[in-house]
């Protein structure tokens, strides 16, 4: 193989040497012999100074085997048979191998599996064993890179006859069928044996990444082959045994999170969950207080558990409506008291400190919440343990003290994104008991409104957003609406509104209070005297003054929002509100020019509130005018005076960014037009002559081009 060719793949090589070794590749590719060649040059690892000469060796096999292997003379295949297995024997003494080289030889070692076997090669795994040392020899840790490799290809063979997220055509299903069909009758007995011996190991100790290799193994292949070959006392005792060992627990509890996943029949299935649950408890290993250390290594073993604890109750409750479709009443009560019974390691997971921990059973919690819509009744227990889900969803919705409200990254997201699970199931909840849901969100806000000056920004922002939550929900015909005096949504709202706190010193708790009281637009019909309590909250420090760019920004929709709900009772109060509108927009007047808090989009709410607040204001036609010709009028001059400098300014850039402004103020015109549903509204309003002096002006422009839109 010509070394000076294999150049380019070194770093620091030009653009020229690359393209040459490009060639060189494609023109080996092209070559039947050049697999022999790439052998030769392979097994001179002496002369290989670089494990991506390797790589390049390996890929002109994986072409050959692919595309050649099949079509080979005998006396060919026999050679590559030989060189790839011999791989499995002599891998440590080939190169200091980077895991990518190994994975690419496991990957080729597959392909040629699943080409030859097992018609043209039925001996493939008992030659493979024989190399391990055959089944009655034991193991030791000087085979250690002999076992590495045999893993390896196992899990490589795995992802090409098994693998669920691969998508293979209908010939390659047929054949991956027969080589499983093949294995099941003649190897895997052996296979499984191998795995138990290399877990077993005494007579000297194996890398601990081999063991959890190989309870990888085991988790892949346990999906397709005998469940007994592993679901016995031998190969769960080990499992056992490393959940108490740091450095395997991990791997441990992910394997027998596989063997609980494996596809059965429902009656055998409980039987295994259910013995399997009893050994876990029995070893102490489902109670969460014996994990509760906060170092990384504690937490991923609890996130492994909270996994394996979610696969126990999916599987039983899986298993539970099987049994009901199939009428079989009897197993199914019993399928349902074991999934009671394992209702308090969902909670002890569920409410841990990391979230993490807590995500990877709301898979479980869900499905129990629809086994309990669908009961005729609730017992005393479900209540207990739905009211307990409550409030570990109450617990993990809080705030962490150091989430950064400024600068959000990644963990902010990935919380947010938790909120939305825990939001589900906090809906679901709700479907199966409303009265539970209405009675703990009306106790926590009368909790929190009672020592308000004392309360966490958690704690009260999680009692507003329960509240949003239930408002979203058609209980009217349950609980009367908010508009419904007495009702329990009345109540709270005048609890919140006769409270203090829209002056709550943080901004999540105020973007929050918003939202809870402003989803409530019916209250305002029949207690229309808190109208402008919240209006002048909105407008004032707490609202659009308000230091938080992040909060300005949601009062503006929540501004428009509220003014079109209370259009009806804003009469005498339009002017005033109008005012302080039109006094921030002056304040920001060279928001156009991005010089301001709000963005364009915040500015168009602005207009719309305003142009809503002018319709309804308790003035004559003649005054509406008016105030429209106030609103308008310092728009229609800055359209005039950017509509000049766009004639005058001859770069691209600048006259994109007066094309920009120019469509900014016809956007916040046109938007206070949006106010009048039909003509007859326009004209009884009174400010027709408004916007047809509007129109002149526009239309005297002339031709213009818009660069932005």
């Amino acid at each position: 193989m010509d070394e000076a060719l294999l150049r380019g793949l070194f770093d620091g090589c030009s653009q020229e040497e690359r393209q040459l070794t490009t060639k060189y590749f494609i023109h080996l590719q092209n070559t039947p012999g050049s697999w022999k060649t790439a052998i030769a040059h392979f097994n001179q690892s002496h002369k290989c100074s670089d494990d991506r000469v390797l790589f390049f060796c390996l890929q002109i096999l994986e072409h050959h085997v692919k595309m050649r292997h099949a079509a080979s003379s005998n006396e060919d295949v026999v050679q590559f048979r030989e060189t790839v297995l011999s791989w499995l024997h002599a891998s440590s003494n080939v190169h200091n191998l980077k895991p990518f080289v190994k994975n690419k030889m496991a990957q080729i070692l597959s392909l040629t599996v699943i080409t030859d076997y097992p018609h043209k090669w039925p001996q493939f795994f008992n030659n493979v064993l024989c190399l391990l040392g055959g089944q009655d020899s034991a193991l030791n840790s000087s085979q250690s890179s002999t076992i590495d490799m045999y893993l390896r290809t196992l899990l490589a063979i795995d992802n090409e006859i098994v693998d669920r997220e691969v998508i293979h055509t209908q010939e390659e299903n047929v054949r991956n069928t027969v080589i499983k069909d093949h294995m099941r009758d003649n190897c895997v007995p052996q296979l499984v044996e191998s795995w138990f011996q290399i877990l077993s190991c005494s007579t000297a100790p194996i890398d601990p990444d081999l063991l959890c290799q190989t309870m990888n193994v085991i988790g892949c292949y346990v999906s397709w082959i005998d469940i007994t070959l592993v679901a016995n006392d031998r190969f769960v005792g080990l499992l056992l045994q490393y959940l108490s060992v740091n450095a395997l627990r991990e791997s441990a509890a992910t394997c027998l999170r596989d063997i609980i996943n494996k596809g059965m029949e429902p009656l055998s299935k409980l039987e295994l969950v259910n013995s399997l649950v009893k050994l876990l408890e029995t070893n102490g290993i489902l109670d969460t207080q014996n994990t509760l250390s906060n170092d990384e290594e504690s937490v991923e073993f609890r996130v492994k558990m909270a996994d394996l604890v979610n696969s126990i109750g999916s599987a039983l409750i899986s298993c539970h409506q099987k049994l009901i479709k199939g009428d079989d009443e009897a197993h199914a009560l019993l399928s349902l008291v074991s999934i009671r019974h394992n209702v308090p390691y969902l909670l002890s997971y569920l409410t841990d400190e990391d979230d993490g921990v807590s995500e990877n059973v709301l898979g479980f919690a869900t499905q129990f919440v629809s086994v309990l819509k669908h009961l005729p009744y609730l017992a005393d227990d479900d209540k207990q343990s739905l009211q307990a889900l409550l409030s570990a969803v109450v617990l993990k919705l809080k705030y962490d003290e150091s989430y950064n409200f400024h600068n959000p990254g990644e963990d902010e997201g990935l919380f947010m994104e938790f909120r939305s699970k825990l939001r589900t199931l906090f809906d679901n909840i709700s479907q199966v008991d409303p009265s539970l849901v209405i009675t703990v969100s009306q106790s926590l806000i009368s909790q929190c409104l009672a020592d308000i000056d004392n309360q966490s920004f958690p704690d009260t922002e999680v009692s507003l957003l329960l509240f949003h939550y239930i408002s979203e929900h058609n209980f009217e015909k349950l609980f009367g609406s908010s508009s419904t005096i007495g009702s329990p949504f009345h109540t709270i709202m005048m609890q919140i509104l006769d409270s203090n706190l829209s002056h709550y010193p943080h901004a999540a708790v105020l973007l929050q209070y918003y939202e809870a009281i402003l989803r409530h637009e019916k209250f305002f019909s029949t207690s229309p005297t808190y109208i402008p309590r919240v209006m002048e909250s909105l407008l004032d420090q707490r609202g659009l003054r308000h230091a938080n760019p992040g909060v300005c920004s949601r009062v503006c929709y929540q501004l428009l929002r509220f003014v079109k709900a209370a259009r009806a009772h804003i009469g005498d109060i339009a002017v005033n509100v109008l005012s302080n509108i039109e006094a921030i927009l002056k304040e920001n007047q060279d928001s156009v020019a991005g010089q301001m808090s709000l963005s364009p989009n915040d500015v168009l709410f602005l207009y719309e509130a305003a142009g809503y607040l002018i319709v309804h204001a308790a003035q004559s036609p003649q005054n509406k005018c008016v105030l429209m010709r106030n609103l308008l009028d310092p728009l229609l001059a800055k359209f005039k005076y950017y509509l000049n400098q766009l004639y005058l300014i001859t770069t691209p850039q600048e006259q994109d960014q007066i094309s920009q402004l120019l469509y900014y103020l016809l956007s916040y015109i046109s938007r206070t037009s949006k106010v009048f549903p039909n003509h007859q509204m326009t004209v009884q309003s009174g400010c027709v002559e408004c916007y047809i002096e509007v129109r002149k002006i526009i239309s005297t422009t002339g031709v213009l081009v818009i660069h932005y839109c």
